[in-house]
Parts: C-alpha cells; sequence; structure tokens
C-alpha cells in the first residue's frame, strides 16, 4: 500500500491562498482519499487555525485593494483652466468609490468569516470528504509522544504541545503495512534542503527503516510536487490541465511561515519567487527582507542558532521594510 501524509500547514494553505487553480488540488486529493494519512490531531490543529490563516490573509488583501488619498495643489492652476482642480474631484470619486468597495468587501469577508467558524465555507466541506480514515493515537502513542518530546527528538519544537509527536508515532505504527510513502510538509522539523531536493531528517529517516527496511521514502516540500510525483508513479490521471499546474506551482512558491525555535524569531517565510524573506519577531513585527537567495533563506531555517544566523547574514545585509 502507499501512504500520503501531508503536514498541517499544507492543508491551512488553502485558507490563505487566494488562487483558484490552488484550490483545484482539493480535487486530487479527494481521488487519492484512501491513500492519504490524517490524524484526529492534525484536524483539530486545521481547525485551531484556520481562521486565524484566513483572518491575516484577508487582512492583506484589504491593504491592496485601498487606494491612498492624493489632492494636487490647485492654487498653482494657470489661465483659470482649473485644470487641477478638476482632476482632484476626479480622483474624489474614484476614492469615494473605492471606499464603497471595501465596505462591500466588508460584508463578504464577515460571511466568508462565519461560514469557516462553523466549518461551513467551501475548503473545510472538501476536506471534510477527504478526511474518510482518521486515525485516533492510543494511551501508549501519546506516552511515546511524550518521551519523544522530553528527550527532544523530532519532530516538533519544545514550546509546541506535543500534536506533532503523537501524528509521527501514529504513523510509525502504520507504517509496517506500507510500502511506499509520500511525506508532504513545508516544516523543517522534518527535513532538509539542498538545492532543490529535500531530505528527511536521518533521525525519522531511521525510525521509518526500522519499522519497514524497504520502505521507499520520498518528500516533498509543496503540495503539487509531492501530488504529482505521486500520480505520476500510480498512473493516475490529475483533474488540473498541465496550464493550471504550472499556475498552482507558481502560488505554492509564497509560502505560509513556519514556526521556528529562537529567543526573537518567532516565524520564517520566503516568497521563492520574488526572493522575499519574511521574519516575525517574538515582539510581534513583522518585517520583508528584498532580493535574499534561496540558499539563505535554507540556511537560515537549517541553522542552530536562527537569531544568530540573521544577525550575522542577514539583518544588515539586505534592503528591508516593516510590514
Amino acid at each position: 500500500m502507499d501512504l500520503i501524509f501531508i503536514d498541517t500547514n499544507i492543508y491551512l494553505r488553502f485558507f490563505d491562498s487566494n488562487s483558484k487553480e490552488f484550490k483545484r488540488l482539493l480535487d486530487d486529493l479527494i481521488i487519492v482519499k484512501s491513500n492519504i494519512f490524517v490524524t484526529n490531531q492534525i484536524i483539530n490543529e486545521i481547525e485551531r487555525n484556520k481562521l486565524n490563516v484566513f483572518n491575516k490573509s484577508i487582512s492583506n488583501y484589504k491593504k491592496n485593494v485601498k487606494i491612498s488619498e492624493v489632492n494636487l495643489p490647485e492654487h498653482i492652476d494657470g489661465n483659470n483652466t482649473r485644470k487641477l482642480e478638476e482632476w482632484n474631484n476626479k480622483r474624489r470619486r474614484i476614492e469615494e468609490d473605492n471606499e464603497k468597495l471595501i465596505k462591500e468587501l466588508d460584508v463578504i469577508f464577515e460571511e466568508n468569516i462565519s461560514n469557516i467558524s462553523i466549518s461551513k465555507d467551501n475548503v473545510s466541506l472538501k476536506l471534510k470528504s477527504i478526511f474518510q480514515n482518521i486515525s485516533h493515537a492510543s494511551s501508549e502513542e501519546i506516552t511515546l509522544a511524550r518521551i519523544r518530546k522530553e528527550i527532544g527528538n523530532p519532530p516538533g519544537k519544545k514550546e509546541d504541545p506535543i500534536g506533532d509527536q503523537i501524528t509521527w508515532e501514529q504513523l510509525l505504527n502504520k507504517i509496517p503495512q506500507i510500502n511506499r510513502i509520500w511525506i508532504i510538509t513545508n516544516d523543517f522539523d522534518f527535513y532538509s534542503k539542498f538545492k532543490t531536493t529535500c531530505y528527511l531528517n536521518p533521525y525519522l529517516s531511521q525510525e521509518l527503516l526500522n519499522k519497514h527496511s524497504e520502505i521507499e521514502i520520498n518528500i516533498f516540500e509543496s503540495l503539487s510536487d509531492g501530488l504529482r510525483h505521486f500520480f505520476n508513479f500510480n498512473k493516475i490521471h490529475s483533474k488540473i490541465s498541465e496550464a493550471d499546474f504550472k499556475k498552482v506551482i507558481e502560488e505554492e512558491k509564497t509560502l505560509l511561515r513556519n514556526s521556528v525555535e529562537s529567543s526573537n524569531i518567532t516565524s520564517v517565510g520566503y516568497d521563492s519567487k520574488n526572493k522575499i524573506l519574511e521574519v516575525e519577531f517574538k515582539h510581534g513585527s513583522v518585517y520583508q527582507y528584498f532580493d535574499v537567495p534561496e540558499n539563505i533563506y535554507t540556511e537560515l531555517m537549517n541553522a542552530n542558532s536562527h537569531g544568530f544566523y540573521f544577525s550575522a547574514n542577514i539583518r544588515n545585509n539586505y534592503e528591508y521594510q516593516k510590514v
């Protein structure tokens, strides 16, 4: 049997993306839902976080649709033409129309927020249809997860609950019946990346091999790449056209920020298309750094001390803006 394990942050991307092509990946997930390994813990994490993810997303949309106020100096008009005054009046009407649109947008967003809060939105409904075979943790798996966290073995972060550890213990118990596994995650607790290839953490890899010495492990950091590989391997036809798939790949290059263990950094995200590194600090501020090579982002995420690497290699080396 082939198994697909998808990390929570990948699912949450559906509540953040504004791409209709990306949403179509949900239809491909429905095709392979019998191969998807999902735990009650993953579902709970999605439910806890999806509304906040959507809220952050729409706040960015509202910033982008707002037109800044402009008023040109009418008193310098010559020959009584009043051209600047006329331009100001036209501009003011555009600003008023824009304000009306923003108010309409607020009503639409409130409706969507309400639907998400009761899981009646389209994404939640499709995910519900995908999550058919839900694994529930046993008391032994929870105990092993607590020990894993206390020892400091991956996955999971010190300051987080034991959700990742519980899910991994459940996954390990599933492995003896599995021939091939596809792991799809953008959490560096699970993997490291060199150039374009992802490598599973050696400790986690060995645990899988201990359960099944001949298991084939495939790991991807984007849902589109992981599903495409799975579909090609199993000769399954995707519902997404090649042209739309390219758009999906571009969309996934802008990732959600990933939490990191650091005394001064909360989370880090990277837009590989535009080479923008986004850093959220403990005090709540978010900064974007421009023209940052992808290898710098990868090294930051793999560093023993994220804060030290950031200070030494990023803080004063790139142009930035506060978000």
